[in-house]
């Protein structure tokens, strides 16, 4: 089975090589259509009040975080919200970005996650998503007239340097790009090498069938000019045999003799 692959991959390469610039051609097109993503990611703590903190009690404010669940809320909501969404994006079309609380930590902690179709759109949106949410926390408390004393405020925590390559769906799509191109490949030069085979067969078959009557009129020549003495003479050439005339006279004596 494989000998009879390999002859026929042989005997059909120029299918082979159109097939393989075929199978190129899809896979660029595939890697085009969708190029890598890029993903960044930061967090941003959110801190009590310093009053809070610098009061009599506790002097460490990572220790009064317990009560900012429902700031970190309405800090992801206005960082989710068009007027920012629309600010930030107008100057990075075709990034995205979603800020959560952090479902890794038990804190106060806004996580920044951002895609975008290279790496330094990618840091550069989420740099300014982190930058928003200070802004975002301080006009919360302003519309409130919140005292200064009582302001919660905010550091960022960690925030991504680089930008990281997410190539899953790319290579998704190259490589059914790729097995398309292999397999049209495959079933043109299967379909080629089937039909030539059949009209090779087909012409022979007519060749052959063409020589037969030629061979039949010859042989029927042959036997219709043969006699019965051995000789050959043409059809139509039978001669009859009629006796000589003194043995006619010989049988009738009486005809010949005058009254």
């Amino acid at each position: 089975m494989l000998v009879e692959v390999i002859k026929t991959v042989l005997r059909r390469w120029y299918v082979v090589v159109a097939g393989l610039l075929l199978t190129g051609v899809l896979g660029y097109a595939a890697y085009s259509s969708t190029p890598p993503v890029y993903e960044a990611s930061g967090t941003v703590l959110l801190l009590p009040p310093e009053d809070q903190v610098s009061g009599e009690g506790i002097k460490n404010p990572f220790l009064q975080l317990n009560n900012l669940d429902v700031p970190t809320s309405l800090v992801v909501a206005r960082l989710n919200g068009d007027e920012v969404r629309e600010q930030i994006l107008e100057d990075q079309p075709g990034a995205l970005y979603e800020v959560t609380t952090d479902p890794t930590m038990r804190g106060p902690v806004v996580l920044v996650q951002v895609s975008a179709q290279s790496a330094k759109a990618t840091v550069d949106t989420l740099e300014q998503v982190l930058a928003a949410a200070p802004t975002a926390l301080a006009d919360l408390q302003r519309q409130q007239d919140v005292p200064k004393g009582d302001s919660i405020t905010s550091m960022q925590l960690a925030a991504d340097l680089e930008a990281t390559a997410v190539t899953r769906a790319t290579t998704r799509a190259v490589v059914a790009a790729v097995a398309v191109g292999l397999a049209l490949t495959a079933g043109a030069t299967a379909g080629v090498d089937a039909i030539a085979r059949r009209l090779r067969a087909r012409r022979r078959r007519q060749a052959e069938a063409e020589a037969a009557p030629a061979d039949a009129s010859e042989g029927a020549v042959t036997s219709d000019s043969t006699d019965t003495d051995g000789g050959t003479d043409a059809p139509g050439n039978e001669q009859t045999w009629e006796p000589p005339e003194e043995e006619l006279a010989a049988q009738s004596p009486r005809s010949l003799t005058p009254p």
